[in-house]
């Protein structure tokens, strides 16, 4: 079904307006991994380099637009959401992991940029959105004449940066009402784009100037409306992405930035009876939290335990988990409703499952119980996981492709997966070292689980008899309930590992 509507020129899906959908590329990835089709891994892999080079991309600030108004990503609709920085920043993380190609690793570097210097609070939160509008209309913030750009840049810079973006006298973009306004939406063309992060060092070197000169010039412009909202779910998604970067970008920066996030939600976002708040604004505290707000904060906490093996983010995951079964599930029917029991009784409760421009609660809900089940050991939460398939199942059957995220859930539980378990001191190198190899690699279906061996008694089922381990730190392999015997190197892990695919 993905197959018959991608684009092959253009990658992505359908015509227009198309949307980035990065919970459809995440499941093609995992699509690829289960069964070897390399057709599902060019659909991602073209789609990503479409988006990183087109209009849709802020090819100065960084940051992906909110969808593109035609077939080839050129001309987007300029509103800027924290959704898509997460789930795209995730989407190239993985595409790094499955190719090694660094064009991925350096997109996602470049979204996490802008989000962390346009879209962060000094508290740390992460802010909603920004809009598409600021005075001049439409995409005046991120336009430009050639003559603009020839006022500010130096001749050769002017060359290089008009050949690189494709910027011509005649431009490329009307706003709505004027015929021609010479006004250019930057984007590379194929050709620059295949080699955008390749080209020879010294055009690069131009080139970035060129950009950082744009940029200074850009921010004197009156500049679209920042919603700071601080939204729980946006913020879980973001939380998750960078906590991912964190190792397989090998910058802790990422992981301060996830953790401090983190903090401000705890701190800032409960009420009195410790339940969690949708939004926060102005100082001031929003609606109850939803659904969504529950399910991509516990995906972010267990991102946070997978990249720190700090036990508090697996604790408050439980915790947040504890309080999705006692207020939002449906005991009687499978999955979750969107409002907890405690809402307005006058207004009916809903189960949501599509995944439209974020994937919906109940899809990435599925995916963190089984992850919580492999951790713990709970069959609780393995219930709950069949219960989310029993209630969705047949829509899933009838439409997949309007179940991305839920079929990544689907085919996880099916899988079966591996689950590595981790023995030591947590600042030792060599027990980190580990952990950066788990993480790097595309390894969509492996669990991580840390044991301070001081306190190895407590543990889920497939955790073998650790009582007489002799080497530490040491690393277990487990498929299947079966456990490799303890290695104590990088080296051996990846020798392990690389049995599993």
């Amino acid at each position: 079904a993905f197959r018959a509507s991608f684009d092959t020129e253009y990658g992505g899906f359908g015509t227009a307006p198309k949307f980035p959908s990065p919970h459809n590329l995440l499941f093609l990835l995992r699509y690829w991994y289960a069964t070897g089709e390399e057709d599902a891994l060019d659909m991602v892999t073209s789609t990503l380099r479409a988006i990183r080079c087109g209009g849709i991309y802020d090819q100065l600030g960084f940051g992906v637009h909110r969808y593109s108004t035609d077939r080839e990503w050129l001309v987007p609709h300029f509103e800027k959401m924290l959704y898509d920085q997460a789930l795209l920043s995730m989407a190239f993380l993985e595409a790094y992991g499955a190719t090694e190609d660094e064009f991925f690793a350096g997109t996602a570097r470049e979204i996490l940029e802008y989000v962390l210097h346009d879209m962060t609070s000094a508290d740390g939160a992460f802010y909603s959105s920004e809009d598409a509008d600021s005075e001049g209309g439409e995409g005046a913030f991120y336009t430009w004449s050639l003559d603009e750009m020839s006022r500010i840049l130096t001749p050769g810079e002017l060359q290089a940066a008009a050949g690189h973006w494709n910027v011509t006298e005649s431009g490329n973009f009307t706003e709505a009402g004027a015929l021609n306004n010479s006004r250019n939406i930057l984007h590379l063309t194929r050709e620059n784009c295949s080699s955008a992060m390749t080209s020879p060092g010294e055009l690069q070197d131009v080139i970035s100037a060129a950009r950082q000169t744009l940029l200074l010039s850009r921010e004197s412009r009156p500049e679209p409306f920042r919603d700071e909202k601080v939204q729980a779910d946006w913020n879980g998604l973001m939380i998750a992405a960078l906590a991912r970067a964190s190792i397989v970008l090998n910058d802790p920066e990422y992981l301060d930035a996830a953790a401090d996030a983190f903090e401000f939600i705890m701190n800032r976002m409960k009420n009195e009876d410790q339940r969690l708040i949708h939004s926060f604004a102005g100082g001031r505290q929003g609606p109850e939290a939803f659904l969504d707000d529950y399910v991509f904060l516990i995906w972010g906490c267990l991102e946070l335990y997978s990249a720190s093996l700090q036990q508090q983010y697996l604790n408050t995951a439980v915790e947040l988990q504890s309080v999705l079964d006692e207020h939002f599930a449906d005991d009687s029917g499978g999955g979750y409703f969107f409002t907890g029991d405690y809402a307005d009784p006058q207004i009916p409760r809903l189960k949501e499952s599509y995944d439209g421009a974020v994937p919906s609660g109940n899809s990435v809900e599925l995916t963190n119980l089984i992850t919580l089940w492999k951790i713990t050991g709970d069959p609780g939460y393995l219930e709950s996981a069949s219960g989310i398939e029993s209630a969705f199942g047949t829509s899933v059957s009838v439409s997949p492709t309007a179940y991305s995220m839920m079929l990544s859930g689907i085919m996880y539980g099916r899988n079966g997966g591996t689950e590595v378990l981790l023995m030591g001191e947590r600042d030792d190198p060599v027990l980190l070292e580990m952990l950066t190899i788990l993480q790097r690699g595309y390894r969509p279906w492996t669990t991580v689980l840390f044991m301070d061996p001081a306190d190895a008694s407590e543990g889920p089922a497939w955790v073998p008899d650790i009582s007489d381990i002799s080497v530490i730190p040491a690393a277990y392999v487990c498929r299947g309930g079966a456990c490799s015997l303890p290695v104590g190197t990088a080296m051996e892990l990846t020798e392990l590992l690389a049995q599993d695919h």
